[in-house]
């Protein structure tokens, strides 16, 4: 893919500011800035004409989305764009995109764009207040979907069950007597077109739900609060690891019928949210958080604040990409990759 054929994807800009910065604002509201430590916010992104722009009022540096990735990533975006573009395209799932006809892709992210402007300002208003309700109809997992899973660490089917995640047949909004059905599954047969079509169910006590779209542009809808986490991996253990998200919960969970040591697992809603979840009763707590700006100026501050230590995956953004780089090479060498990094804590 090149830059223009990039840009001309509906709503892709918006989608590469919330993917490296998922709290900013679009609107031009002042915003903490995602690159330093700044206790007041002097940091804004607004639309210029075809083109989300950002500033840092503090230095008067700005860009585009581009830029932004380029910084995001310590590149230099004139002598570095085509690592900037491989970046984008990885980070954000369109690797798999390649072989699908252009014209069908943009259509179909045209339509979700359109849904979205449906639903977005009502569903981001009235969301948080628990007025808003994901509704969704479960199905059996098809080999896709499982082989999916595994890619991203799952040594143990039974372990989707139970952490409560779902495949998904249908998905409804439901914001008092209005209904929006979201998601409706469809199978095809094209191996690339199937991966737009993978819908999972985070289900928290049958009140909240996550929905997640790994592949597809718009990624989450969820009326799960910051606050509220899932405690089916705290088991009483000497050790907590806390982790961004639920694939990592589920390789650390099944990684450890491997290990003699075991250790508690509490993923986090939201990467800029820490939740404290009786850390004074652990012998020791471990920030695991995604090995990029974001993730390691929050493991920093944490760490200061609560005493707690903090661990980040080398070589990728975190463990399940790890997992999933040398899965695709040799399965044992991805399960062994696995066992060192985390006996290495």
């Amino acid at each position: 893919m090149q830059w223009k054929e990039i840009i001309s994807i509906p709503y892709i800009q918006e989608q590469i500011y919330y993917y490296y910065c998922p709290s900013c604002n679009l609107n031009g509201k002042m915003m903490k800035s995602p690159f330093r430590v700044d206790k007041n916010p002097s940091f804004s992104i607004r639309k210029w004409g075809n083109y989300y722009v950002w500033k840092d009022w503090s230095n008067k540096e700005t860009g585009n989305c581009f830029d932004f990735v380029a910084k995001y990533y310590g590149l230099n975006v004139k002598r570095e764009f085509n690592i900037v573009l491989e970046k984008i395209v990885k980070d954000l799932n369109y690797e798999h995109l390649v072989g699908i006809n252009k014209n069908i892709l943009i259509d179909i992210i045209a339509r979700n764009k359109q849904l979205n402007s449906d639903i977005r300002v009502v569903y981001d208003k009235t969301r948080e207040s628990g007025v808003v309700k994901l509704k969704y109809n479960k199905k059996q997992f098809n080999i896709d979907e499982i082989n999916y899973w595994k890619s991203q660490g799952l040594l143990d089917i039974s372990t989707l069950k139970y952490l409560d995640v779902h495949s998904v047949n249908k998905a409804f909004l439901i914001i008092k007597d209005y209904v929006k059905e979201i998601y409706n599954y469809v199978s095809h047969k094209d191996v690339n077109f199937k991966k737009l079509l993978y819908c999972f169910a985070y289900n928290y006590g049958n009140k909240y739900v996550k929905l997640y779209r790994p592949y597809y542009i718009d990624k989450w809808k969820s009326t799960v609060p910051a606050n509220t986490v899932c405690t089916k991996t705290l088991f009483g253990n000497d050790t907590l690891i806390v982790t961004k998200a639920k694939k990592e919960q589920i390789h650390l969970l099944d990684i450890q019928k491997y290990l003699i040591n075991k250790f508690d697992i509490l993923p986090l809603n939201n990467e800029n949210n820490l939740i404290c979840y009786n850390f004074d009763k652990y012998k020791k707590v471990i920030l695991w958080l995604d090995h990029d700006i974001v993730g390691i100026n929050n493991m920093k501050e944490w760490s200061e604040m609560y005493n707690v230590d903090w661990h980040y995956t080398k070589r990728f953004k975190n463990i399940t990409d790890q997992y999933e780089h040398n899965y695709q090479i040799d399965k044992e060498l991805a399960i062994k990759e696995s066992l060192w990094e985390v006996q290495s804590l």
